[in-house]
């Protein structure tokens, strides 16, 4: 990052939130986001075009769970080390999960063991699958928001 000045984006959630589906849409790469747990279990970067035309690298990071295995903690945390240097974190919530709340409270503080405060000005909470959610579900989100 700081040879290049390229920008950096680390896209971070739960597993199965829509990451790589996201960084998809982004980028316009080829990639095959699949429906399952612990779909990408290894770091990628991604090259895309921002409506500035500033060209910025979006990494792909492993999905987040809860009660993660002892032997788990320090390979998912190197995989998280992007994340922690990245210009900008995009927190992808999928908010038709049954748990969604409960997901995010996790996704949160494991970013804040990692110093990533929740209230950082370069995180931004993007809202996913909302197609799936009833619309008096959706009525009611916006009400609160």
């Amino acid at each position: 990052k700081e040879r290049s000045k390229t920008p950096t984006v680390a896209v971070v959630g739960y597993t199965n939130s829509g990451k790589t589906s996201l960084i998809k849409a982004l980028t316009g790469e080829d990639l095959e986001p699949l429906d399952r747990l612990f779909a990408t279990l290894d770091v990628t970067v991604h090259q895309g075009i921002l409506p500035s035309n500033l060209k910025a690298l979006y990494i792909d990071t492993v999905g987040f769970i809860s009660d993660i295995p002892t032997a788990l903690i320090a390979p998912f945390s190197a995989t998280l080390e992007d994340a922690v240097r990245a210009d900008v974190i995009l927190h992808v919530r999928d908010m038709s999960h049954p748990d969604a709340d409960n997901q995010n409270k996790q996704v949160s503080k494991t970013l804040e063991k990692l110093d990533i405060s929740t209230n950082d000005h370069n995180l931004v909470v993007v809202g996913n699958k909302i197609d799936k959610l009833n619309r008096d579900l959706i009525r009611g989100m916006k009400k609160e928001g």
